[in-house]
């Protein structure tokens, strides 16, 4: 979509908000002033009808539009730029489901994950990759991505291999594996815990208990020096992890960070030794940083992780520093919030994917689709924003055509080359976003939507909410790359789906 220039934009922009406010004749008025009796047409159905997400919609669309117009032939030093040359236009890769795992959990399964555990062969050890799942029914279930195989199910029945470690007595929320002592994974439940376990015995090895409240997230330090801990209590505490894998090693708490707000989503990042100055990072990686998001806010935390250098200050061991996602930095309005975080397999972006938990219920004035409670997808905000590390000036903004309610949390996983991402949804449709911004594949796989004989918006909005109060089996609740390039998935309706691409 060629702009001619920036006056035609912005006459779409507004023109598309005053038809979806109901303000006819001041759209008619401005139709007669610019010359065009269809401003409407040119604008942009699907996306929240709201001047301000109009503007960071079209905002996006020309950001897309310059990463599309990139030749093969062109060098670039920017991994988003090198990314988008490496798509070919006219090339579009299709993907069907393989092979549905159906039997690892009775309940939802809350989320999925890529774990390497160690399997005895021949009297040695050997690590195999496995996927690892958790749920509602309190299991923690470890199983092979081709046979289906079930190689563990870890619950608080297994006798621990140290006092005062026991398993979960509720959902299990979240995992996370130490990528240096691999034989640790750490599981966080609505129990209130975290669980390490060692998965060379399949047994519980050390129970934390420093949240009051539900645990949501749980991720380690690239290095395996660090994990943090997001609680509904409001807290994020930051454990030290130190020991010889070979023999015994150890989880301590060194820090906590109180919130005003529930934090949604964590992950270490690399960064500099001190805070960067205007947002350039003047001494490269030498610190690792936690960044974390928290409800109902838009703005991205870092905290500095202790640093082994001894020329530096202590003081400056888990400073904070806060940067604005808006596209306008003084804006500090909240539309939306930052929901799950990632790192671009370059290493130079953070990617942050929104959902609308706010807006969503508020209804838009003159706005008449179907609503239940915050099922109005008209108002849904699930995008995914990059930006580059320690800042706040957004690369680009990828929106996902996902829907997203207060019900379910949006997940994503980038493929290895960085040119596509995968996010779910709640109407059981797994998709690939181009980074360019475009929807590449869109794969039934999760739940099964009423059928519906219509191309009405309105009815498709009817049919997921219908399934919702089914049981929501539709909701796709986790997405995970394999090694291999095949892509997985969980959701509400209890299965596991593997999903490769279609040869020909």
């Amino acid at each position: 979509m060629q702009r001619e220039n920036w006056t035609s934009l912005c006459n779409e922009i507004v023109a598309k908000y005053l038809s979806s406010q109901g303000y006819t004749e001041s759209l008619h008025a401005l139709e007669k002033a610019a010359g065009n009796s269809s401003l409407v047409a040119d604008g942009y159905d699907g996306v929240p009808r709201n001047l301000r997400t109009l503007i960071e919609q079209s905002l996006s669309i020309v950001s897309a539009e310059a990463l599309s117009r990139l030749q093969f032939e062109e060098k670039s030093t920017d991994a988003l730029d090198e990314s988008a040359a490496q798509i070919k236009q006219d090339e579009k890769q299709t993907y069907a489901v393989e092979k549905s795992l159906e039997d690892l959990h009775s309940s939802n399964i809350l989320s999925i994950h890529t774990v390497s555990i160690p399997i005895h062969i021949n009297g040695s050890w050997e690590l195999t990759t496995a996927i690892a799942t958790t749920g509602a029914d309190k299991l923690i279930t470890i199983s092979d991505p081709d046979s289906g195989e079930v190689h563990h199910i870890l619950d608080n029945t297994a006798v621990p291999l140290k006092d005062g470690a026991v398993g979960h007595d509720s959902a299990v929320l979240d995992l996370s594996q130490n990528p240096k002592h691999q034989r640790f994974i750490a599981s966080a439940g609505m129990d209130g815990r975290i669980v390490i376990w060692d998965m060379q015995y399949a047994r519980p090895y050390q129970t934390l208990k420093e949240h009051s409240r539900f645990v949501v997230r749980v991720t380690h330090s690239a290095c395996g020096c660090f994990m943090a801990s997001a609680g509904y209590d409001k807290k994020i505490v930051v454990y030290s992890v130190q020991g010889d894998s070979r023999s015994t090693i150890q989880y301590a708490k060194i820090h906590e960070i109180c919130l005003d707000a529930n934090p949604e989503a964590i992950l270490f990042v690399p960064g500099p030794l001190k805070p960067p100055i205007e947002g350039r990072q003047v001494d490269g990686n030498k610190r690792t940083w936690l960044v974390f998001s928290q409800r109902g806010q838009v703005e991205l935390t870092y905290a500095a992780m202790p640093c082994s250098d001894m020329d530096q200050e202590n003081s400056l061991n888990f400073t904070l520093l806060r940067y604005n996602t808006n596209p306008d930095p003084d804006d500090h309005y909240a539309g939306y919030s930052l929901l799950d975080l990632s790192l671009h397999p370059s290493g130079q972006y953070l990617c942050a994917q929104t959902g609308d938990h706010v807006a969503a219920q508020r209804g838009s004035p003159g706005d008449q689709s179907v609503s239940l409670g915050s099922l109005n997808s008209g108002d849904s905000l699930s995008r995914l924003l990059i930006l580059p590390l320690f800042s706040q000036m957004r690369r680009t903004t990828l929106w996902t055509e996902a829907p997203s309610s207060t019900f379910s949390n949006p997940r994503h996983a980038w493929c290895e080359n960085g040119c596509q991402v995968w996010v779910t949804g709640e109407d059981g449709l797994l998709r690939q976003i181009s980074i360019q911004g475009k929807v590449t594949a869109s794969i039934p796989c999760h739940g099964q939507l009423p059928a519906v004989d219509s191309h009405s918006k309105n009815a498709r909005h009817a049919a997921t909410a219908a399934a919702w109060m089914r049981g929501g089996n539709t909701v796709i609740k986790g997405v995970i790359v394999l090694p291999d390039g095949r892509v997985a998935s969980c959701g509400f309706d209890r299965t596991v789906k593997i999903v490769g691409k279609c040869h020909s």
